[in-house]
């Protein structure tokens, strides 16, 4: 039996940073059939009233709960990202930078909810399912009118475990206690000292995070049944756990995308301009799901820019050899003719 395609579409509201923009080709296969709308810039913040007074996740709701006839969910979030720039033009002066659409997707990020406010989460906006080869309409399958959750949360486990059962997942429960605990290796818990035992708090938000995003090899953090943190490089693989491999996955993200504390500024300057919106050229497909080839795109053009520079390089520093060489040659020329001259003025005296 050919398995069934989703078309899973994400609202990201949570705080959030850059970890990445010089991602491994492991990682960077996690987001094949993955795009992403980023309301920040490419190494931005967001302002939170932006995504609450625009009533950005009711709105995205409104507009992506439906069956598609003519139309899939690229053209929806294409049509999204135009409409709602003058909105959100109201709060930021540099919109021109913001509400891009990245496919292929090049960099990495952390979403923290260590301290988070009651209105954020990563949302489940919806789920469209391809109805046939033959057919291009997209069904809708979550939410449906039988689903007592309509807005779940995937960084809850009992929302996940009931997405699973709405869906048949295979393998739910082997998928839950995976996220708890089958990190490798596994977060350290919060640390707790003394004062913070008598106080009744933990470690701050910054502090956790700034821990996490240091060791590439940590993908989230469980605290109580929720993931408090989060790689976005390990959410879209959660996704395809639960949905399967060939799962087509759009995500809007609201979170801020300043780089990680502490990332060298030749990887932001060097890798960050490889995060650019998809394009004619980097290949954003127009049809359902993403496009791999747009990321050997990405690569080779990377490859190529830093081969370029490595030739200006050594010109550069040829021509500057020749010059020193050359000058030093002159003086030495000069200094033989002013002895020589000076050799013959005593004489002649």
């Amino acid at each position: 039996m050919k398995p069934r395609e989703f078309v899973a579409t994400i609202a990201i509201i949570t705080h959030g940073r850059s970890t990445e923009f010089d991602i491994s080709p492991e990682i960077a296969s996690m987001f094949d059939n993955t795009r992403m709308y980023a309301l920040s810039s490419r190494t931005g913040s967001v302002n939170a009233g932006s995504v609450i007074c625009t009533n950005t996740h009711g709105h995205l709701n409104e507009i992506f709960r439906r069956n598609l006839h003519d139309e899939n969910t690229l053209d929806v979030m294409k049509n999204y990202a135009t409409h709602s720039a003058p909105k959100y033009a109201g709060f930021y002066s540099d919109m021109n930078d913001r509400g891009n659409i990245y496919d292929p997707i090049t960099f990495d990020k952390m979403f923290n909810l260590v301290e988070a406010d009651g209105y954020m989460g990563i949302f489940l906006v919806s789920i469209h399912e391809k109805v046939s080869a033959e057919n291009t309409d997209l069904q809708l399958v979550y939410p449906l009118p039988e689903h007592a959750n309509q807005n779940i949360d995937l960084t809850n486990l009992n929302d996940i475990t009931a997405l699973g059962e709405y869906l048949g997942s295979d393998n739910l429960s082997d998928i839950i206690h995976d996220v708890s605990h089958g990190a490798s290796p596994e977060f350290p818990k919060r640390n707790i000292n003394m004062l913070s035992r008598v106080l009744g708090t933990g470690e701050t938000a910054g502090v956790m995070s700034n821990r996490f995003t240091d060791n590439r090899e940590y993908s989230r953090y469980v605290e109580n049944g929720r993931i408090l943190l989060m790689r976005m490089s390990y959410l879209v693989t959660l996704l395809k756990q639960l949905l399967g491999d060939n799962t087509h996955i759009n995500i809007l993200d609201y979170s801020c995308s300043d780089p990680r504390i502490g990332m060298g500024s030749r990887e932001i300057e060097e890798y960050v301009k490889y995060k650019t919106p998809g394009d004619i050229e980097t290949g954003m497909k127009q049809t359902f799901g993403g496009n791999v080839r747009g990321k050997k795109n990405i690569y080779r053009r990377s490859i190529r820019t830093k081969r370029t520079k490595r030739t200006k390089r050594t010109k550069r520093a040829k021509r500057t050899k020749r010059t020193k060489r050359t000058k030093r040659s002159i003086r030495t020329k000069r200094t033989k003719r002013t002895k020589r001259a000076n050799t013959q003025n005593m004489q002649t005296s």
